[in-house]
């Protein structure tokens, strides 16, 4: 901008702080006795919103006391955290170290699944719920969970507040009731839940139900409540207005601009009649900012501050009319309180799902003294049960301490989801699942699996949490499965067999620690091998076996694919049982399988995780049938008993016994890209002793390049076996079932 335009927009500015502002400032202060009331009204614009805490600096730079605060949406939460006394700077802080991306997802970490939701874990792309027998869309794309987690532990001190004028500045948010599509004004109740009702942005949010009514957010009807901080009784309104004025045709280039407009539609045409409403009105840019522009918090910030610092005179002549009192005692900062004395707890929102479930998950026996974060850990034991739209809490007072109230929201109890795959070893593959949970009694989830490849299976399985403290459970599976078979000497391939399985496991099992399970199973097995290309002197052959096994598993991983941290570890104990009937003339005495796989990923950077882990295994006792043999090969492996083994083709080499380390360094250069320096080392052997034998151990390494995406995890590795010329390629394209 030339010198003399800016020169000339800034003695504009200051003719009218000088000349006009202070008549009525004065006209305000004769009203009230006194100083004039000063009213911050923030704007609704998603993660625009960031701006609102670059004005707030300005603010407490300039001496502004603000006496009353309106917002919306995201405004709303900015609002509502500096009128319970966060200052700018803390504003600041959590706006810059706030993992948003991740806060509003509903993305639950692994670690917090419970076992049946773990088993499953990794095999779907997209979930849809069933209702009413049909496919049907969610009610949004998040239901929040995150976002109401950080919000009820951002405005803890104020959790039995139910009046917002008895905040240390009062405060008011807005949301639109879906029904009749009018604003509701929150200026009492739980606090969390006005915040999380004022952004339920519609199709992005579920809609919040709060005393039998259903709200979504503010901004569809009114985005900037100037005329609601007028009736609060503010005689000077300050308004800070994030939402730009609706996109040009050409400008609805992506989704979030689309879903935004539509949005924001309707509340545009109330935006300009409040705006006139404003004493100073401040206008941050946000060009080339979005609702779901949340990347860049800082330069937010700035904008914020720099559209603030634009109307400075103004904010000083307003902090000169109406100064601070000395003597008040002025937004005095939340207590912080991280210990509780937890009383008594109590769950609300039942309808389908056992009470004993939910507190056997929460696993908290009163009384107890508890942190915040070990509530927040005990409440995502309860999500990881996924019987739940959303969970969370609020602490009420209970000589002598408090009590925990645990609310919950029922998820949809049937899904369909789906699954697509591709990896080198078994091609192309589409997975269908149907879900239903509380079918056969209270915490209970039958599923349905088919795989549609040249490799089919079907599985359907049934689990029940019976509540019983610890975690005690029940589940039944049956299964079908086939693939091929390549069958190696001396590196050579030197038979193909038609592989087909089939049986059902009887289990029952305990999770005395949401990562920690210990079971013991009964199992039926029947198996099939039939030759496709083979030496003439092969035969077909089949057994089947009763085998009974326990297990035990420690499972801390924060995600299945591009694992960043945490420990995995499952042990068991399997006796083989070869029924009698299957070949009178072989004799079969008992033979029994161990095995161990333990992993690690340990975090060595932000961007860099080492991973570390072996397996072992030894059978004991004959004549052991091939396929319960361990096999090693190729980069990953979904079947019991196959071992991925870096340099080898797919169940290239086999014995009873079995010892493999394994090593690599993830490297995470941007998000959610990957690069990967594998390699391991082992041996099978026949004999355990010959396990140790270093003459010719099995040596491989590679490098895998990759990245997350919708589908799933999409890698490429290459990788090399020591002894031998050629490179084996793999591909893998989608979650791995």
């Amino acid at each position: 901008m030339p010198f003399m335009n800016r020169l000339s927009l800034t003695l504009c500015a200051l003719a009218l702080a000088a000349f006009v502002l202070p008549g009525r400032y004065a006209a305000a202060g004769e009203r009230n006795g006194g100083r004039p009331t000063v009213g911050l009204v923030l704007s609704g614009g998603g993660a625009k919103g960031i701006a609102h805490v670059g004005v707030i600096k300005v603010l407490e730079e300039a001496g502004i006391r603000v006496d009353y605060i309106a917002g919306t949406s995201m405004g709303g939460i900015v609002g509502a955290l500096y009128a319970i006394g966060y200052d700018a700077a803390t504003l600041e802080k959590l706006a810059l170290t706030m993992d948003w991306q991740d806060m509003l997802s509903d993305t639950i970490s692994h670690r917090d699944m419970s076992l049946q939701e773990k088993i499953h874990d990794g095999r779907y792309a997209f979930s849809f719920p069933l209702r009413g027998g049909r496919i049907s869309l969610p009610r949004g794309f998040t239901s929040g969970q995150k976002l109401m987690k950080e919000l009820t532990r951002l405005t803890l001190p104020v959790h039995d507040t139910r009046d917002f004028s008895r905040f240390a500045v009062p405060f008011l948010c807005v949301a639109t009731d879906i029904e009749t599509g009018r604003a509701k004004i929150f200026n009492r109740g739980y606090l969390p839940d006005a915040l999380r009702a004022s952004m339920a942005i519609p199709s992005v949010f579920t809609p919040v139900e709060i005393d039998g009514r259903l709200y979504v957010d503010g901004g569809v009807v009114l985005n900037f409540p100037v005329s609601e901080a007028r009736k609060m009784g503010a005689d000077i309104i300050i308004g800070v207005d994030v939402q730009a004025p609706l996109y040009k045709k050409d400008q609805l280039d992506s989704l979030a601009k689309i879903m935004e407009q539509s949005v924001y539609f309707l509340g545009e045409m109330s935006n300009e009649k409040e705006r006139r409403l404003c004493d100073i009105l401040i206008t941050p840019d946000i060009a080339g900012f979005d609702a779901s522009s949340f990347e860049n918090p800082a330069e937010l910030i700035r904008r914020g501050e720099a559209a603030a610092r634009a109307l400075l005179p103004q904010l000083l002549t307003l902090a000169k009319m109406a100064p601070r009192p000395k003597d008040a005692k002025y937004r005095t900062p939340p207590e912080k309180k991280d210990e509780h004395y937890i009383t008594h707890v109590r769950v609300r929102g039942l309808k389908n799902v056992s009470r004993s479930l939910v507190k056997g998950a929460l696993a908290l026996n009163t009384p107890v003294v508890v942190t915040t974060e070990q509530i927040e850990k005990a409440l995502d034991r309860v999500y990881g049960t996924m019987f739940f739209e959303r969970v969370d809490y609020r602490l009420e007072p209970d000589p002598p301490g408090e009590m925990l109230v645990v609310r919950v929201v029922e998820d949809t109890t049937n899904f369909f989801k789906l699954g697509l795959h591709y990896d080198s070893d078994m091609n192309a593959a589409l997975l269908l699942n149907a879900t239903f949970r509380n079918i056969i009694g209270e915490g209970s989830k039958l599923s349905f699996d088919l795989n549609l490849s040249e490799n089919p299976m079907v599985e359907t399985s049934y689990i029940i949490q019976t509540g019983i403290r610890p975690g005690i459970g029940a589940g039944v599976t049956l299964w079908y499965s086939r693939f091929d078979v390549y069958v190696y000497e001396n590196d050579e391939l030197i038979a193909n067999l038609d592989y087909t399985t089939y049986g059902g496991d009887l289990m029952l099992f305990t999770t005395f620690s949401n990562p920690f399970a210990l079971g013991v199973a009964l199992q039926k097995q029947f198996i099939l091998l039939e030759k496709k290309i083979a030496p003439a002197d092969w035969v077909d052959g089949g057994m089947d076996f009763w085998n009974y096994y326990v297990f035990l598993m420690a499972d801390t991983l924060d995600r299945v694919a591009f694992t960043r941290r945490g420990l995995f570890a499952y042990i068991e104990a399997m006796k083989i049982n070869a029924d009698p009937r299957a070949d009178e003339t072989i004799i079969y005495g008992p033979v029994y399988k161990y095995s161990v796989q333990l992993s690690a990923a340990i975090p060595a950077h932000r961007r860099l995780t080492v991973l570390l882990g072996s397996y072992a295994g030894t059978l004991v006792g004959d004549p052991v049938y091939a396929p319960h043999l361990f096999y090693l090969g190729s980069v990953y492996t979904n079947q019991r008993g196959i071992y991925p083994f870096l340099g080898l083709h797919f169940m290239e080499v086999s014995g009873k016994n079995m010892a493999v380390v394994y090593g690599a360094l993830q490297v995470e250069p941007w998000k959610d890209i990957y690069f990967s320096l594998k390699a391991n080392a082992g041996n099978v052997a026949e004999r355990r002793e010959d396990l140790a034998d270093t003459e010719d151990p099995l040596v491989g390494y590679g490098m895998s390049m990759g990245m997350l995406s919708a589908l799933g995890p999409l890698e490429f590795t290459v990788a090399r076996g020591t002894g031998r010329d050629d490179l084996i390629l793999h591909v893998n394209i989608g979650y791995r079932f």
